[in-house]
């Protein structure tokens, strides 16, 4: 899958994803082609601030 793919997807959908991801819901391959900032990973209030 290329890296480009992520492009794609409007913002909501990323967040969206990123929700899933932090409640353990995402395989950590696809979270690592979104390639989701470390600071995201440990900061509850980093995943609310990217869903905004």
């Amino acid at each position: 899958m290329s890296k480009g793919w992520a492009a794609h997807l409007s913002a909501n959908q990323i967040a969206a994803n990123v929700r899933l991801w932090w409640l353990g819901q995402l395989p950590s391959d696809i979270a690592r082609q979104l390639e989701l900032p470390v600071e995201a990973v440990g900061d509850a209030n980093g995943i609310q601030r990217f869903g905004q």
